[in-house]
């Protein structure tokens, strides 16, 4: 699946519309538990999420990987 068939906003990792802690959380989780492989993701958590739509979700800065960076950034946004 291509990132330009699947419509999300950047950083709402769990799709509840909001961009909050949770969804740093989530990719802070994620990194954590090893879900990730090389900066892939290997499975989704999400129940209601595609794979790849979680996946493109928790790379907010578009870098093909998903790392604490990532949460990093929702944590700046929240703060400005």
């Amino acid at each position: 699946m291509d990132r330009t068939m699947i419509e999300y906003t950047y950083g709402d990792v769990n799709a509840d519309g909001k961009i909050n802690m949770t969804d740093a959380f989530m990719i802070l989780d994620a990194v954590l538990q090893k879900d990730l492989d090389d900066g892939l993701l290997k499975e989704t958590r999400a129940e209601n999420l595609s794979a790849p739509e979680y996946y493109y979700r928790m790379d907010v800065n578009g870098d093909r990987k998903v790392s604490q960076v990532d949460a990093t950034l929702i944590l700046r946004y929240l703060v400005r």
